[in-house]
């Protein structure tokens, strides 16, 4: 599990489409679909749909059953049985109801699963906008009287009840006159265990009949499962305008280094351990060797503006962000470059930029500056590569080792040097921390992390994911030193892809430096 306070770790998504009332029977098809930000398969933290509760039940081969009273089944009632796909135990599809009168209602039960090691959290349940519109539920037909259509309307709904048996003694929640009638409460799910979801959708009795076709759309119906007992509070994004700006996050590296987290508990810098120096902190990415620990920044550097990369009329445009509450030059949680903006509590780390009318992320920056501000042309090479596009090997050495026999002879090959652009932040941060331990050039240098080095930590870049490294390693999306070929390099991306991009793109990702300090300057206790 990523080590981060409130991680949503499943959104069980239920949507009820085309659901038709009337005199003859229609055909409606319920999905529910699931969102998470931790992978299904995760081994720690895992909440899944099942058709039973004590086991792991998905597939064809155990249909959701649907659930229809003597009266209804009389009445004509029918349904569709649902399937819990047994690739994506948290997407449910399938789900049909045939109505044809008021009181009559199908309902559909299964199970969430808790078969993590960690206790989850239902904090949020929402009944949503149809997709642009302005309402949870919405009726339609051409030869239905508008009166009897918009009573019967407010007569359908669909309730969700968590917890209890055969839908009864749980919470629930229901949908009617556009509302959510029920304040959601805290309910938990501790590893192990399993609760029962129960849906059903109604067409109230002893109400509005109509005179025609009608069809009802719903909107999504959103169950969020978190890892705290508190919904997470969603912040206003960050004004651009830095006159708005408060520095209330001052940052300093102190006068001293010191050993945070020693995960082996052996009292010595090791591989993986924290190195925190004021209010910076670091990982260590190999053990120490020769008197000198290497360690990768815990976050991007708060990249000021003023990087020309994009044209508009012909004129250089600036699209760098620093995030305006920190401090210029250092560190930043909020600076993780790409985040998917689709989540409401990232907003906190993307400013909306008007020229790309889109969100970025704070602190993204080219690899290098393709900006000529003489001819004001976009130029590339830089000295990497000759012309053709190889290597240039009379200045850059190629790799050795699997990837380069499987792939490049050249290639990935370190070329982080003074025609980064990078690399004017990377040695001002450096130039901080010398100057608040008292090192010298000697004691203390930064640079880009290399390729080589992103593999002994877990990344692969034949199968282009950091997935298997520390959680760490990509919980920002930045640069590394290495060229992956012709005008391109490689970088790390916070949802955990290993991949390479055109150098010169500034899109979504950030400088996250490596240090090279002398283990003398780390205190241990």
């Amino acid at each position: 599990m990523r080590n981060r306070q409130g991680i949503t770790i499943a959104a069980l998504i239920v949507a009820i489409i085309g659901l038709s009332v009337g005199f003859a029977a229609f055909s409606n098809t319920l999905t529910i679909r699931s969102t998470a930000s931790v992978n299904p398969g995760s081994e720690n933290f895992v909440v899944k749909f099942s058709k039973v509760s004590n086991a792991d039940q998905t597939g064809s081969s155990y249909p959701i059953i649907p659930i229809i009273s003597a009266a209804n089944v009389e009445a004509g009632v029918t349904g569709g049985d649902g399937e819990i796909d047994s690739s994506n135990p948290l997407l449910l599809t399938g789900l049909q109801a045939n109505f044809n009168a008021p009181g009559q209602s199908v309902s559909y039960k299964l199970y969430v699963r808790n078969t993590g090691h960690y206790t989850a959290y239902l904090t949020n349940l929402d009944f949503k906008d149809i997709a642009g519109g302005d309402s949870f539920i919405d009726c339609s037909g051409n030869d239905v009287t508008t009166a009897l259509k918009t009573a019967a309307c407010n007569d359908i709904s669909v309730s969700v009840t968590i917890g209890g048996t055969d839908g009864v003694g749980g919470d629930t929640y229901t949908s009617r006159d556009q509302t959510l009638t029920n304040e959601i409460n805290t309910i938990t799910l501790n590893a192990g265990a399993s609760a029962e979801v129960y849906v059903t959708i109604n067409y109230a009795a002893n109400n509005h009949y109509v005179d025609g076709n009608m069809t009802v759309t719903f909107g999504d119906i959103m169950l969020e499962y978190r890892s705290v007992n508190t919904p997470l509070a969603i912040p206003d994004p960050v004004p651009q305008d830095n006159s708005d700006c408060v520095v209330t996050n001052v940052k300093s590296f102190g006068s001293s280094c010191t050993l945070s987290q020693d995960n082996d508990s052996s009292n010595s810098v090791t591989k993986g351990d924290k190195i925190t120096c004021g209010t910076e902190g670091f990982y260590v990415i190999e053990n120490p060797s020769n008197g000198t620990t290497k360690m990768l920044a815990e976050w991007n550097l708060n990249i000021s503006d003023g990087i020309l990369y994009e044209f508009e009329d012909e004129e250089p445009y600036s699209t760098s962000f620093k995030y305006c509450s920190s401090t210029e030059g250092y560190q930043d949680s909020h600076v993780r470059g790409y985040v998917d903006e689709e989540e409401p509590d990232n907003l906190q780390y993307l400013v909306y930029d008007d020229f790309y009318e889109e969100y970025l992320g704070y602190g993204v920056v080219p690899f290098v500056n393709t900006y000529d501000p003489i001819t004001k042309e976009m130029q590339y090479g830089d000295g990497y590569w000759t012309s053709g596009g190889s290597l240039n090997t009379s200045v850059y050495t190629a790799c050795s080792g699997d990837y380069c026999n499987e792939y490049d002879s050249n290639y990935p090959a370190y070329v982080y040097d003074n025609n980064a652009i990078l690399k004017t932040f990377v040695d001002t941060y450096v130039g901080y921390l010398r100057s608040a331990l008292n090192l010298n050039s000697n004691q203390a240098s930064g640079r880009l992390i290399s390729y080589e080095e992103l593999e002994a930590l877990g990344c692969d870049g034949s199968e282009e994911t950091c997935e298997s490294a520390p959680s760490w390693v990509y919980q920002t999306s930045y640069w590394s030193g290495s060229a992956d070929g012709s005008g391109s390099v490689w970088y790390v991306n916070s949802n955990g892809l290993f991949g390479s991009s055109d150098f010169g793109s500034s899109y979504n990702l950030g400088a996250r430096p490596v240090i090279e300090i002398s283990s003398s300057a780390i205190q241990t206790s």
